[in-house]
């Protein structure tokens, strides 16, 4: 199951990630974001996308329960192109 697929709301995320850990936490947006993240995607531009969604949402303490920082979405986004670039 993924938490950011199934539209759950904000509260229960926010507790979902303070409880699950920062490591599943990302293992979640790696799957989340791997369909949408291409092989030639501009690693700064999309991490200022992401930003912007996730103020938007109003998502950002939900991040920051979980300890995820900008460079692990960096890095997240730098595994997935890596990855679609192995296949």
């Amino acid at each position: 199951m993924n938490i950011f697929q199934k539209g759950m709301n904000k509260i229960l995320v926010a507790r979902v990630a303070k409880h699950i850990g920062k490591v599943e936490f990302l293992n979640q947006l790696y799957t989340a974001w791997y369909p949408a993240i291409k092989i030639n995607t501009d690693i700064t531009q999309e991490m200022e996308r992401i930003e912007q969604r996730i103020k938007a949402l109003g998502m950002k303490n939900i991040y920051d329960v979980a300890g995820i920082t900008q460079e692990d979405i960096k890095g997240i986004l730098e595994k997935i192109i890596k990855d679609k670039a192995k296949q």
